[in-house]
């Protein structure tokens, strides 16, 4: 079922959920998005909105990992991608559910066992 406030994020639509709360300065609204497999409806997870703050603090982190990231030495570079392409490797098959959950067919979990292969 569709909700009429839903995204359509990759493949899967996420709803989204309206609170309202009290404050000093009277009633705010904060809306999560839910995200649910298409294929079966099934509540895969709540997502909370975030306020400019938040957003805010997220975006510099992300710019400050950059700038680490771009003055890190290439051998340092080179040893944690090899890392993270040894886990994903390992984790091929759970991260093919989670994917085939989220977009709701069973495409995306037979290429991760062609990968894991």
């Amino acid at each position: 079922m569709r909700h009429a406030n839903s995204l359509l994020l990759v493949g899967s639509f996420a709803a989204a959920a309206k609170t309202e709360y009290a404050t000093e300065s009277g009633r705010e609204t904060s809306m999560s998005f839910e995200s649910r497999n298409p294929a079966t409806g099934e509540l895969l997870g709540v997502h909370p909105e975030h306020d400019k703050k938040e957003t805010n603090a997220r975006v510099q982190r992300a710019w400050d990992g950059w700038r680490h990231w771009s003055r890190t030495p290439l051998r340092e570079r080179i040893a944690f991608l090899t890392r993270l392409a040894e886990l994903l490797e390992e984790r091929a098959e759970t991260y093919g559910r989670l994917i085939t959950a989220e977009m709701g067919n069973g495409t995306s979990e037979r290429f991760f066992q062609w990968l894991s292969a």
